[in-house]
């Protein structure tokens, strides 16, 4: 028989926030899959928790090119990789930050896994706005008010800030610059909040946008009417 693809979100970056079910399920799989980076923050969160010796443990690269022919092909090499194990009775844990369904790289692999005839199972997380609005102490949403996930390449963000209901703008770090100064036009600055790296050593927490001076790729701003 063959093994299955198991798309585990771990969270945003506190090991205490991975589910039970991610555990259980990092904890049955033989393989353990990860994107390939210097400092792997996913893996990290799992060996907090989780003893991983005599699993194999499989580094991913998936690029960051802005070619969609270069991304695509890169992620078929991947769910190769991934079905190679599969097809030996494997079962494989792709671990992903945060949640699997919210600006995932593992969600890209459903679809060529499909292709190859390997059966994927999403295992759901806590996103990383959940855990900001936990850290900030303030509520999403309230009676009718929508919530929108914006990520900060959004071409048009000057017309998402106005919106209504509460904004999230995520993976602002290389756009910080961009991401201030489109809330300052926008009015907005005394209902942002900005937290980076939630729940890691390095978090940082700003209430107020002024005195935020650098942000790492991880950085999430909150705009709450």
């Amino acid at each position: 028989m063959k093994g299955k693809a198991y798309l585990v979100s771990v969270g945003p970056g506190d090991p205490e926030l991975m589910t039970l079910k991610a555990l259980r399920t990092i904890e049955h799989c033989s393989v353990i899959a990860y994107p390939k980076k210097e400092n792997n923050i996913a893996l990290d969160i799992v060996k907090g928790e989780i003893c991983l010796d005599g699993k194999i443990l499989l580094p991913l690269e998936f690029t960051m090119s802005r070619s969609e022919d270069v991304r695509l092909e890169s992620y078929r090499v991947n769910a190769r990789i991934l079905s190679e194990y599969a097809e030996k009775g494997m079962d494989v844990a792709l671990i992903n930050l945060g949640d699997v369904s919210v600006f995932s790289t593992a969600a890209y692999l459903i679809d060529p896994l499909k292709n190859l005839g390997i059966e994927s199972v999403m295992i759901a997380g806590v996103t990383s706005f959940n855990a900001i609005a936990s850290r900030l102490g303030i509520s999403l949403t309230d009676m009718n008010e929508p919530l929108h996930i914006i990520p900060a390449g959004d071409e048009n963000i000057t017309e998402s800030l106005k919106l209504k209901g509460t904004r999230v703008i995520m993976k602002s770090g290389k756009r910080l610059d961009m991401v201030l100064s489109e809330i300052r036009k926008a009015g907005l600055k005394d209902k942002t909040y900005m937290v980076s790296d939630c729940g890691m050593e390095t978090e940082k927490i700003y209430r107020d946008i002024d005195e935020i001076t650098d942000a790492g790729y991880f950085s999430t701003f909150v705009i709450k009417e």
